[in-house]
């Protein structure tokens, strides 16, 4: 599943590459709006946790090495060294919306690899703003797919996800929580790097990813990065 391969060459500038801590900004310059942000995403998240798919609904021998081979790969492709690379929140929501496809239908490891690849490249056509060949997807499996196969099962998940793709990750979560946090840029871009790190830990891990809410997630990366960082004094919690 993924086997490596020599990645198709791409044009253009890299896509996706901005630190945490541009995210960050981006979400602090609108630290008015956080606590509606915050709101509304916890009043979405029930619909997008999958529960224990592998239990409930794979009767074709799945088990958690599957899922975790696909989220070390995802992981994997966010890499500088790739010609064409996205964005690690790319990857969590191609990990998020493969779980939800597979709560809904079993798959044999051929179609769970095929899987994969077409929530791969729903994520990238939703979170960058270059997207790669299609040949670029066939090339991860080594030409084991066609175009057709992947276009029949991109629209499968499509179908069976009712077209919702928007949805809060846990790294959304942690962006809109960290702008109540008074700590100085340095401080806020190491917590923020740290608590990205326990997420995509997190992700890779089946009993977390498929069964926690997304928002309990990053409240708990963020606690246990605090807590280990000992960035925040009585006087920068006010």
């Amino acid at each position: 599943m993924f086997k490596s391969s020599t990645m198709v060459p791409c044009t253009g500038p890299p896509i996706g590459v901005g630190s945490a801590l541009d995210d960050f900004q981006y979400v602090a310059g609108c630290v008015n709006d956080a606590g509606d942000r915050i709101r509304l995403m916890l009043a979405e998240e029930n619909a997008f946790v999958p529960g224990d798919y592998i239990v409930n609904v794979q009767t074709y021998g799945m088990d958690k090495r599957w899922r975790e081979t696909i989220a070390e790969r995802f992981f994997q492709l966010t890499g500088f060294y790739y010609i064409y690379h996205f964005s690690r929140e790319t990857a969590l929501l191609g990990l998020s919306l493969l779980d939800r496809y597979l709560s809904t239908a079993s798959v044999t490891g051929d179609e769970c690899h095929l899987a994969a690849l077409s929530c791969l490249n729903i994520a990238i056509k939703y979170c960058e703003y270059e997207q790669p060949r299609m040949c670029y997807f066939l090339s991860l499996a080594n030409g084991q797919f066609e175009a057709k196969h992947m276009q029949m099962m991109e629209q499968r998940v499509l179908r069976s996800l009712g077209l919702r793709i928007n949805q809060p990750t846990p790294s959304s979560f942690a962006r809109a929580m960290l702008t109540y946090l008074n700590v100085t840029e340095d401080t806020m871009e190491e917590i923020l790097e740290s608590v990205q790190y326990l997420i995509e830990l997190a992700a890779c891990d089946y009993d977390i990813s498929a069964t926690q809410k997304p928002s309990s997630i990053a409240l708990g990366s963020i606690i246990s990065v605090i807590n280990r960082v000992g960035a925040v004094d009585p006087e920068e919690r006010a």
